[in-house]
């Protein structure tokens, strides 16, 4: 399907319907999978419409089979879009649905990726920890986290931990972790630890 024209791509003038009509995924790290659904509505009252394949023109992308390949007059079907992003900034991506009425584009835009050189992980190292791990007594400190930063480019770096809380009247923390990355030796954290008070 390399050699789309306009007589074979109905854009505009589409016996099909999408729902959402374009894609618009929230922020989210570099190398983390977001899947959104997508519904396709047949428009027409009396032909049914045969799904072919789906193809994309960006790596970050990727889509699901069909749930139906064949969508009767009137009915839908739906198929999932995956955003995997491999690099930080914004991407456009034009899917090509292909039927048997000829091919049918669909826009997945405005994908926001922030970097993803922080990385978090548990204290010991392990995938999953028990809820004691969260919870810490009053006037007592104990590591619940740990902050890695993956320093790849040369530039002053900002971003976010969202803590969750079980304090009244305050739903989560959310620290701001600020790192200069530069060529030069000897650059040290000037604060080791956080003390956090509910």
């Amino acid at each position: 399907f390399t050699d789309l024209n306009e007589e074979n791509l109905n854009a505009y003038a589409s016996p099909i319907a999408f729902y959402p009509p374009m894609l618009n995924f929230p922020p989210h790290p570099v190398g983390m999978p977001h899947m959104e659904h997508v519904i396709i509505q047949n428009l027409s009252p009396d032909t049914s419409i045969h799904l072919l394949s789906i193809s994309g023109n960006t790596l970050h992308t990727h889509c699901s089979f069909f749930q139906d390949k064949v969508i009767l007059p009137g009915r839908n079907t739906s198929f999932d879009v995956v955003l995997l992003a491999r690099e930080e900034g914004s991407i456009e991506d034009t899917l090509f649905i292909h039927t048997s009425l000829g091919s049918f584009k669909f826009q997945v835009t405005e994908l926001y990726s922030s970097g993803g050189d922080l990385h978090l992980e548990l204290p010991d190292g392990e995938s999953e920890a028990p809820k004691s791990l969260w919870e810490i007594p009053p006037y007592e400190t104990k590591p619940v986290i740990k902050a890695n930063f993956i320093a790849r480019v040369e530039k002053n770096h900002t971003a976010f931990i969202r803590i969750r809380l079980n304090c009244t009247g305050q739903d989560y923390i959310l620290l701001p972790v600020e790192v200069d990355v530069s060529s030069a030796p000897g650059i040290y954290s000037l604060q080791r630890y956080l003390t956090l008070e509910c």
